[in-house]
């Protein structure tokens, strides 16, 4: 299982290997692939970007089998590396297993994000066939409603307790979001996942400003990631980089330009809309209308405004694929590659 487990991951650094070196000569082609499989959640939480941008059509819209069957064949068509199935919450879907196993065999690296409230036995089973990750995402109950967010924030933690006992070949993640409402729990959080068997703990800067933490509740996030990794080194995916730039995430700026018009990671929409960036609603036409070559091809406005391009899979593409893509280094970054996959979520190491 090891092999095979080291095998996938190797394809999968030789697929992005050479997106990095089309980005490196100036084609923007994307690296990943966000596909929101359903716009229904189990829960509502407390700045959720993905309903904020939700047009009416797409709130009303659930595509059957075949719609979401044909969008990732298109994505496996077009050559993306990996494709990140999410929601909305993702096992919601009756066809989970179905839609998993159809983007293996469409030559997609897919992964999925949950919030581990409604894991089954059947769809854990086509994750841990089909998924080279599997990312829980713990939400605390101060992000959830107060009536019953204790109760859902112990769902989340069993259901990854349950994967950790289903799942032997993905990689498994706790993803957490450092905001204002995950600080104060931030070190429970790493204890628990940790103790319930997460392969790394990987943190994302919230890019909601109305969630910044204060420049206080940052220093102590700093402080708490910087020593759980001390302690845990090959399990904190965190760096001495990314820990002395953190405060500045929460700025009256963002640090990280936009980068929309490189593709990096693109969104694509139950209905097969493709948004030109995952985080921004930027619409750029139908995949099931038109080749994603052709869509990528249309101008987007970039906006200076926008957060989302200080999510570390962002940071990472830009340290390998360089900030105005230059062509020199592509065989370096190939090796790089090569010797270390790049995660779905981002990693920035030193």
């Amino acid at each position: 299982m090891r092999f095979f487990q080291l095998d996938a991951r190797l394809f999968t650094a030789a697929k992005l290997a050479r997106r990095v070196v089309d980005q490196r000569l100036g084609r923007s082609r994307p690296l990943f692939a966000t596909f929101f499989v359903t716009r229904r959640c189990n829960v509502r939480c407390t700045g959720c970007w993905y309903y904020d941008v939700l047009d009416p059509a797409l709130r009303a819209s659930e595509p059957d089998t075949a719609t979401a069957l044909a969008i990732l064949r298109r994505l496996g068509e077009a050559g993306v590396p990996v494709v990140q199935i999410a929601g909305g919450e993702p096992f919601l879907r009756r066809d989970l297993a179905t839609l998993l196993r159809a983007g293996r065999d469409a030559g997609l690296s897919v992964a999925i994000i949950t919030n581990g409230m409604l894991v089954s036995a059947a769809a854990l089973g086509a994750v841990d066939e089909a998924c080279e990750w599997a990312l829980y995402s713990p939400h605390v109950p101060e992000e959830l409603a107060p009536e019953n967010g204790q109760r859902q924030y112990e769902q989340g933690w069993e259901g990854f307790r349950r994967m950790r006992r289903a799942l032997s070949r993905p990689h498994l993640a706790c993803a957490v979001t450092v905001s204002r409402l995950t600080v104060p729990r931030l070190g429970e959080i790493l204890g628990r996942a940790l103790a319930a068997g997460a392969d790394s703990v990987k943190f994302q800067p919230v890019f909601t400003p109305a969630l910044f933490p204060s420049p206080a509740e940052a220093r102590h996030a700093v402080d708490v990631m910087g020593s759980f990794q001390a302690r845990y080194p090959d399990r904190i995916a965190v760096s001495a980089a990314f820990l002395s730039r953190f405060a500045a995430f929460f700025g009256p700026a963002p640090t990280v330009a936009c980068t929309v018009r490189r593709f990096f990671h693109i969104g694509v929409h139950v209905d097969g809309t493709v948004c030109a960036c995952c985080p921004m609603d930027q619409p750029l036409g139908s995949l099931l209308e038109a080749p994603l070559e052709t869509l990528l091809a249309r101008d987007v406005a970039e906006h200076h405004d926008c957060y989302g391009c200080q999510r570390l899979d962002i940071v990472q593409a830009l340290r390998l694929c360089g900030a105005e893509a230059p062509a020199s280094a592509a065989g370096s970054v190939a090796r790089r590659l090569r010797a270390r996959s790049l995660s779905v979520v981002g990693q920035v190491r030193e």
